[in-house]
C-alpha cells in the first residue's frame, strides 16, 4: 500500500481507523454502567477508595522507577562513566523497538528498519554550503579575536593578550 502524501489521501485511507476508535471509546463508556451494576453490592465509597488506592500505588511505583533511573545516571556520571550512561540512554529506544518486533510482532516500515539499523541517511541539504556553515558555527559559535598588533612606540609596554578560553573564546 502506498503511503498517502496529501490530506485528502490521508482522509481516504485512514478515516476508518478514526471511526473505529470513536466507536470503541463510546462503546467502553456504554459498558461501564454494566460494570457498576455488577459491583452494586459494594458501597460507592469503597469503589472510589480502591480506585484512589490503586492509582496511588501505580503512581508511586512509576515514581520509584524514574527516581532509580535518575540515581543510576547520576552515579554513573559522578564515577566517570559518562560514555556508558549515554550509550545506555541511546540504546534503550532501540531495544524497545526490538522487543516490540520480537514479542508483539510489530512490523516496521522500510525507513523505520533502516533507522533502527544505525544507518545514516543523508539529508537533502547535507551537502550544501549553508549546512556546513551552520555545523561549523555550532561547534565554534564565535570566532576567536586576533590580538592587537604590537605598539610601534618605543619604551611603551606592549599589552599581552590573554590566552583564549575554551573553543577559541576570548
Amino acid at each position: 500500500m502506498r503511503r498517502p502524501h496529501s490530506v485528502n489521501q490521508i482522509e481516504k485511507h485512514g478515516s476508518h481507523y478514526g471511526i473505529l476508535y470513536g466507536i470503541a471509546a463510546y462503546g467502553s463508556w456504554g459498558i461501564f454502567p454494566l460494570y457498576f451494576k455488577t459491583v452494586a453490592s459494594v458501597p460507592p465509597v469503597e469503589v472510589l477508595g480502591h480506585r484512589a488506592l490503586w492509582s496511588f500505588v501505580v503512581l508511586a511505583l512509576s515514581t520509584l522507577f524514574i527516581a532509580a533511573n535518575r540515581l543510576m545516571f547520576i552515579c554513573a556520571v559522578t564515577s566517570g562513566q559518562v560514555l556508558q550512561a549515554s550509550l545506555g540512554y541511546f540504546v534503550n529506544p532501540l531495544v524497545n523497538v526490538l522487543l516490540g518486533v520480537l514479542f508483539l510482532r510489530e512490523r516496521l516500515r522500510p525507513r523505520q528498519s533502516f533507522s533502527g539499523s544505525g544507518g545514516t541517511e543523508p539529508t537533502p541539504d547535507s551537502q550544501s554550503r549553508r549546512s556546513l556553515h551552520v555545523q561549523q558555527r555550532a561547534v565554534n559559535p564565535r570566532p576567536a579575536r586576533r590580538p592587537p598588533p604590537p605598539s610601534s612606540q618605543s619604551g611603551a609596554q606592549s599589552r599581552q593578550p590573554s590566552p583564549p578560553g575554551p573553543a577559541g573564546w576570548p
